[in-house]
């Protein structure tokens, strides 16, 4: 016999919430279970006025107090992966409990109540007595109107329309692509770009040195260099926010892209970035080292790597484990005149495991913007045929070359390619 709402228990409400965050669909996502533990903790605590976007967004994702809502949609994009779990867990290791939880649309305050009433509730909305007999009834009239034979032919026809759609969906191949793009838009993981940061690549050239992520992560950076630099633009282009345009317009195609998956890209800059949510999403990272600090996180078992000489203030990619063939380092001399240019593609795991991440970078704009043309373009889906295993999609880092002619790349070609698993 299961409870009505009204007496589900305190007790009932948190035994049922510690089951949900110590299975399998939860263990393994931080951040949706401090979402649900902190709204449930609220919820019985009487509390339900104070649960808000707001106040979430502070207390679970480390947003400032007084954080604008309308520019920043962590909380809503979480809170419909929050819901997708949920349904999956009662739907699988939780189909037999008799309490289920819910967050409706549109709020974030969580509603315990029994399988029993929910069962019974959705067959009273979408069942009204004599719809059906009705509805067979007028069916049985337009069907003598028409004569048999017609009937029959029509019949006939749908049924062999639907077959052959059906018998296409499951004779058509899923392409290297395709699968590689359903693996990264995962359903139980966010997504995020975050674009190179032109700033910080603007204030190292400045002091003449590069910084590490720990300083990029607190700042320090800014701090450090302008007590050492009387530069007055200092302050105009440290306090502001740039990046390329280039990765916008790439963020631009691939967030089009992604909702073809029916998935959302979102983007999130450098800057604003934690290791909390580079840990639990899918990310596609832009740019080299110098743009983009967080590559010194993600990319330790990466051979290709971004480098930059101060002295003939050249980009180059090193090749920290050559092969057969292949050259320890690859320079771009960029001196406006058309020359060879280098891209970098890789495919790495996530920081917890779980899923993976994209990097899209070049020694060049052109470069960056030719190595997301690859990813974009028919050829990457022949690469990919090249190396799955299984129907699986090994990470992996490729290296790309094309021509710069003043800021306009040819098509990219690859060098070479490293398999990571």
């Amino acid at each position: 016999m299961t409870e009505s709402n009204a007496t589900i228990t305190a007790l009932q409400k948190e035994q049922l919430l510690e089951r949900i965050l110590a299975s399998a669909v939860f263990c393994k996502s931080p951040r949706l279970s401090a979402f649900l533990r902190y709204i449930c903790k609220l919820h019985l605590e009487a509390q339900d006025e104070a649960i808000n976007e707001q106040k979430i967004g502070v207390h679970v994702f480390s947003r400032p107090e007084g954080y604008h809502v309308g520019e920043d949609s962590i909380v809503r994009s979480q809170a419909r992966f929050l819901r997708q779990r949920l349904s999956e867990y009662f739907s699988t290791c939780g189909k037999q409990e008799e309490i289920l939880l819910s967050i409706p649309k549109g709020a974030y305050v969580p509603v315990f109540c029994s399988r029993c009433e929910v069962t019974h509730e959705a067959y009273s909305e979408t069942t009204e007595p004599g719809a059906e007999l009705s509805e067979e009834h007028n069916a049985e009239v337009r069907t003598r109107r028409l004569p048999w034979k017609w009937a029959v032919a029509m019949l006939a026809c749908a049924l062999a329309a639907l077959g052959a759609w059906g018998l296409h969906g499951l004779l058509r191949p899923v392409t290297p692509v395709e699968r590689f793009w359903d693996s990264f838009f995962d359903a139980h993981r966010q997504q995020i770009l975050v674009p190179s940061d032109s700033t910080l690549v603007l204030l190292q050239k400045m002091s003449g040195r590069e910084f590490s992520l720990g300083d990029y992560i607190s700042r320090r950076y800014l701090v450090e260099a302008a007590s050492a630099t009387p530069n007055p633009l200092w302050h105009s282009i440290s306090t502001s926010q740039y990046t390329s345009l280039t990765d916008l317009t790439l963020f631009d195609r691939l967030q089009r892209f992604s909702s073809t998956r029916h998935r959302a890209l979102r983007l999130l800059y450098a800057r604003d970035l934690t290791v909390e949510e580079l840990k639990t999403s899918n990310a596609i990272l832009l740019g080299g080292r110098r743009s983009n600090p967080w590559l010194e996180l993600v990319g330790p078992a990466m051979h290709f790597t971004f480098g930059y000489d101060y002295g003939l203030r050249e980009n180059y990619i090193l090749n920290r484990n050559p092969g057969k063939g292949e050259q320890p380092r690859y320079d771009e001399a960029n001196n406006g005149t058309p020359h060879v240019a280098y891209g970098v593609l890789a495919y790495l795991p996530s920081l917890d495991g779980a899923g993976s991440n994209l990097l899209i970078g070049g020694t060049s704009r052109a470069a960056t913007e030719a190595t997301g043309e690859f990813l974009m373009g028919p050829q990457f889906n022949r690469f990919l045929e090249g190396i799955q295993q299984n129907k699986s999609i090994p990470h992996f880092e490729l290296l790309l070359s094309l021509n710069n002619i003043n800021g306009d790349a040819s098509t990219a070609k690859i060098v070479c390619f490293h398999k990571l698993d």
